[in-house]
């Protein structure tokens, strides 16, 4: 009896395990989906002016990325469909948007090039580790790495994140992707001084950022 007694209780430790383990992802997801809409909601308010947006390391055909980031898919499939909804919800036609590279993984250069083409906006591209050859004509421009002066601040963007930047020390901000941080990630950094923030769709509910959030968001650092 003492063995049976012991089994159903070690039964119902996993099933509670598991049953919390569940609540926890339930509102990891609606917690995502909830700073999604209002950061939409945000973009829309703000007119349809001409924008400018930074986001990259969509990884569109890519499987192993919803397991290994934990993002909110039940497959690639819907991955794909859900981040170009995001990103054509928020980026207008006329919008200029920089891609910091890894758009797509896994995908042969004809399907990626078609879910480029479906993306809106003027697209400026600084290649990632994981970007193809793909159609420079969707293109207005594809580099490794660029400089851009944009709402009185400067800018410095590639793929990658470095520790130091041109201008780093004159109040320039560092934008980059790569390493799929989330969101404490550039809290952290605006915490320590640091003017560096990734764009990727990890750290931002799966949306572009506009640079006018950018600005707001390190506005109040010394220096600014």
């Amino acid at each position: 009896m003492g063995q049976i007694a012991n089994q159903m209780a070690l039964e119902l430790f996993f099933r509670l395990k598991e049953r919390i383990k569940e609540k926890r992802e339930k509102e990891k997801q609606k917690k995502e989906k909830s700073r999604g809409e209002k950061q939409k909601d945000e973009y829309i308010k703000r007119g349809r002016n001409k924008m400018v947006y930074f986001t990259c390391d969509l990884h569109l055909g890519h499987r192993g990325i919803i397991e290994m980031q934990q993002r909110p898919f039940s497959d690639v499939e819907e991955m794909n469909r859900c981040l170009l909804e995001h990103y054509n919800s928020v980026v207008q036609k006329n919008d200029t948007v920089y891609l910091l590279g890894d758009l797509c993984h896994h995908l042969p250069v004809p399907q990626a090039n078609e879910w480029i083409r479906r993306m809106k906006g003027k697209k400026i591209l600084v290649r990632g580790n994981h970007d193809k050859i793909y159609d420079e004509s969707l293109f207005e421009e594809i580099c490794d790495f660029k400089t851009i002066s944009c709402d009185g601040i400067y800018f410095a963007l590639m793929h990658y994140p470095m520790l130091s930047w041109p201008k780093k020390n004159s109040g320039s901000v560092h934008l980059h992707g790569h390493i799929h941080a989330g969101e404490e990630y550039n809290r952290k950094n605006r915490e320590d001084g640091i003017r560096r923030y990734d764009v990727g769709v990890d750290a931002n509910a799966y949306y572009p950022v506009s640079v006018k959030r950018i600005v707001e968001f390190f506005k109040g650092q010394a220096g600014w």
